[in-house]
């Protein structure tokens, strides 16, 4: 089990759960009226009639804490929007120090504290839906004092909600950037509305002069409509029209966070709710209106002249969202959205902005999402848009049965809109759904091994370059590149023709889906808690260093002016359309990034720790070079076959492979023959699962027989940056279903691309400062060129870091056969709750100690 580490001063409270026992309480009473005397008399001074005391909106009790003895206080009642409440606050035993602890309950935001609604990192059932606070307390103390043990919260609602439905958030005036963050998702123990909260997070601590808020918070969707306590009087003049035909809602957008807002259901049965971004600067009140039909002089989305570009099929709209504002206001990112259509709706949905330019129309904004259950999911996603006052800015949200990819004028890739960049160092995971599939000049062949056939091919294909791929049994592969114009199928079939001819194929093209305390300077268990979480530092390098195994990434290749690779490369070549030279530089930051996981120099007090603490590298780039504009380029499989085999012929005890395209593109017969070739070799072969989601099947070439396919795991924390604060592991929601096992990916759809990161819900790692892409170029802060992904991409190299170390212990270079090293793999794989099915985590997340040790 991983060892807590704490690298936050201990004035600041990591998570800290209170005992609030909260329960409904009634108004005040009320008075009497004046009654004559018996028999007459004087009519006595009337009594006057006493109003009922209102109750109060906070409440506020202190009690002392000491080592010696704990303490509580009761509060309230206050009144709440949903009635009043009642609590009690109370704290264990102190571990240092003793102080009088101040604490108010509270009904309305106190003072100091942002609003509940911007908050970063929403629980994942809330999505994109508002939130509905219910309480608020705030604690401070008049000493410095720590707590070992976190206390409880136990709250009594005074109406009834799914107790699912309720969570716990922190604001830590200490780290303000962060803003709220919800502290623990479901309450450990609920009976009837009375909910109890207890947190497993240790070390807890007040500072004097400090406050610190908690809140008690529900999404609205859970709340009952309230029932109201009088028949309100209808004024006809003054009452808006409730629009037959959709949904409408006002909402303020500002620069200092997220607008959430939820649609009533409209006629046809759509629901949806919208969080908008923060504004890049400045104010403004949006009203956004949720319609099944595109607003009075805007065309369907599926009109065939106006339709986004980058899809194709038949297109069904499901609803249209036209925004107003009350000023001028510009966006960074897309709004995030989740649509619930009704009825038989088809698996991709996309999201598309009009444009009332007649020569534009509408154009693709997101997608394609797979449908999970009966709902689309929509991440905000980078596309600077500004909406003025006098014009609507209409979202449309549609789908197809069908993912059809077109490629821009110069450029045979498209770049999925699920790769994001919100500055230099981030990547978000890239979907491959939309891509091209295959390449359209070059054919693998395989034929007899004589001159005769040879020269029939040459005399039948006036081939522009033939790269030699092996043979055996009197056969050879070779991948042959047509002249241009040349149509390859005809091509392919008119050498199936020929005598000597065994098959011809197509050419698929892939895309970029401790005993030793090393001294790195970044080696810590936030940027670097990967090695932490699966057991590599402590506990792997107390059992392999992995000397003596090289481990080939065939990527695009490695900067290699990077100090802390540099070392390590003991061989880089490009291969790329089938031209070989001897430099790999990478212009695209993948590559880099993926050597780094698995071997960047460790021990050296600099920059990052490979999980491969002495592995060595082969290096192989076979994507082209990026642009200034496109950083998505496809690579061969026949460039990617060729190095390969070089790989086993230079080698390489492990290969690393994370690329691929979807399972749907089929199997590609030069890339699977290489792969075959080298695991006969006893090499063994790891590929990324492919970043799709949830319904797909592992990408090629991670679902070729004896592959170790890693998908992506992810972990869930109560305060950033802070590894003790973890309170779960799940599966990243990019990650292909049924992988052999997934190692940490990271998740990072609601890290604010504005704010510092939570290195939690990321993967750091090196890039290169010789991306041609400008946005891809990692900054070098303090001379470390330092690049944050999301990926299968990046929970792979991890795999095959703990394969080559495992290698070291048992004997040397390709001393486990594929299936051995696979076997101890997936026997000490750690199981992550029962609750995630094997589908989704396959044999569990990676644990390199107890795989090394198992070796």
């Amino acid at each position: 089990m991983v060892g807590l580490s704490f690298r936050r001063s201990s004035s600041v409270i990591a998570a800290l759960a209170m005992s609030i026992a909260l329960a409904a309480c009634g108004g005040g009473g009320g008075g009497g009226s004046a009654v004559p005397p018996p028999g007459g008399g004087a009519t006595p001074t009337p009594i006057p009639t006493t109003n009922p005391t209102p109750t109060p909106s906070t409440s506020t009790g202190s009690f002392a804490v000491s080592p010696a003895s704990g303490g509580s206080t009761s509060l309230g009642p206050v009144a709440g929007p949903q009635g009043n409440y009642t609590g009690t606050v109370g704290f264990p035993t102190s571990t240092s120090g003793s102080a009088t602890v101040t604490a108010t309950l509270s009904s309305t935001l106190p003072s100091g504290a942002p609003a509940l609604s911007a908050m970063r990192r929403k629980p994942a059932a809330i999505g994109v839906a508002g939130i509905a606070p219910l309480v608020y307390l705030t604690l401070s103390a008049s000493a410095a004092i720590s707590f070992a043990n976190t206390p409880t919260i136990t709250v009594v609602l005074p109406l009834t909600v799914t107790p699912s439905s309720v969570y716990l958030g922190l604001y830590d005036p200490s780290q303000p950037l962060s803003g709220w963050n919800f502290v623990q998702i479901t309450p450990t123990v609920s009976n009837g509305n009375t909910l109890t909260f207890s947190t497993t997070v240790a070390s807890v601590g007040l500072t004097a002069g400090s406050s610190t808020y908690f809140a008690l918070f529900a999404s609205p969707l859970a709340l009952p409509t309230p029932s109201p306590t009088a028949t309100p009087v209808v004024t006809p003049s003054t009452t808006p029209t409730p629009n037959p035909n959709g949904s409408t809602k006002s909402f303020t957008v500002t620069s200092t966070g997220t607008s959430p807002v939820t649609f009533g259901t409209i006629p046809g049965g759509v629901g949806a709710s919208m969080t908008m971004p923060a504004t890049t600067g400045g104010s403004a009140t949006l009203t956004a209106t949720l319609t099944a039909a595109p607003p009075s002089g805007v065309p369907t989305v599926s009109d065939a002249a106006r339709r986004p570009k980058s899809v194709g099929g038949t297109l069904m709209p499901i609803a249209y969202i036209t925004m107003s504002s009350s000023a001028s206001v510009s966006f960074k990112l897309t709004p995030g959205l989740v649509a619930t259509p009704v009825g038989i709706v088809p698996t991709y949905g996309y999201l598309a902005v009009y444009n009332p330019d007649p020569t534009v129309g509408w154009t693709a904004a997101a997608g394609a999402t797979t449908k999970i259950g009966s709902t689309f999911t929509f991440a905000p996603l980078d596309a600077g848009y500004t909406i003025t006052p006098g014009t609507n800015f209409v979202v449309a949200i549609f789908a197809s049965p069908t993912l059809v990819a077109v490629a821009p004028p110069g450029n045979t890739d498209v770049c999925s809109s699920s790769a994001v960049r919100p500055n230099g160092s981030r990547r978000l995971a890239q979907s491959l759904a939309g891509q091209s599939q295959t390449v359209s000049d070059r054919l693998y062949v395989t034929r007899r091994a004589d001159e005769r056939t040879a020269s029939s091919m040459r005399n039948s294909v006036a081939a522009l370059r033939t790269v030699p791929l092996g043979g055996e049994n009197g056969v050879v592969h070779e991948a042959i590149t047509l002249p241009a114009g040349s149509d390859a199928t005809k091509v392919a079939a008119q050498l199936r023709g020929l005598a000597g001819v065994v098959d011809v194929a197509a050419v698929h093209r892939r895309f970029l889906t401790g005993d030793a305390a090393a001294n790195d300077t970044l080696l810590d268990n936030d940027q670097q808690w990967y090695l932490s979480i699966t057991n590599v530092d402590p506990g792997a390098w107390a059992l392999s260093h992995g000397t003596g195994i090289k481990v080939a990434v065939i990527d695009t290749g490695v900067d290699e002016t990077n100090a802390d690779l540099g070392p390590k490369l003991d061989k880089t070549l490009s291969i790329v359309g089938g031209i070989v030279t001897t430099s790999a530089q990478d212009t695209n930051a993948h590559g880099s990034n993926v050597s780094s996981l698995v071997a960047a120099t460790t021990n050296n007090a600099y920059g990052f720790a490979g999980t491969g603490w002495d592995v060595h590298l082969l290096v192989y780039k076979i994507f082209p070079d990026t642009t200034s504009t496109v950083d998505c380029q496809g690579a061969d499989t026949v460039d990617e076959a060729a190095a390969i085999r070089d790989a086993v012929a230079s080698g390489a005890s492990v290969i690393n492979l994370s690329l691929g395209s979807p399972n749907s593109g089929g199997v590609d017969a030069a890339e699977q023959a290489a792969v075959a070739f080298a695991i006969q070799n006893n090499v063994t072969v790891v590929a990324a699962n492919g970043n799709e989601g949830v319904g797909f099947l592992p990408d090629y070439p991670a679902a070729y027989p004896g592959v170790i396919a890693v998908g992506a795991s992810t972990v869930t924390d109560a305060v950033p940056n802070v590894y003790s604060s973890i309170t779960g592991e799940g599966i990243a929601y990019y990650s292909n279903d049924t992988p052999t096992l997934v190692a940490p990916g990271g998740d990072a759809r609601g890290d604010d691309p504005a704010a510092p990161p939570d290195f939690l819900h990321w993967i750091a790692g090196y890039g290169t400062t010789t991306a041609n892409l400008p946005a891809d170029r990692c900054s070098n802060s303090g001379g470390v060129c330092v690049v944050l992904f999301n990926g299968t991409s990046q929970a792979t190299p991890q795999v095959s870091a703990a394969v080559a170390l495992m290698m070291a212990k048992h004997g040397g270079t390709r001393s486990l056969t594929p299936s051995q090293a696979l076997n101890i793999l997936t026997t000490t794989a750690h199981k992550l709750p029962p609750t995630i099915s094997t589908t989704r985590q396959g044999f569990g997340r990676l644990d390199v100690q107890a795989a090394v040790a198992g070796s």
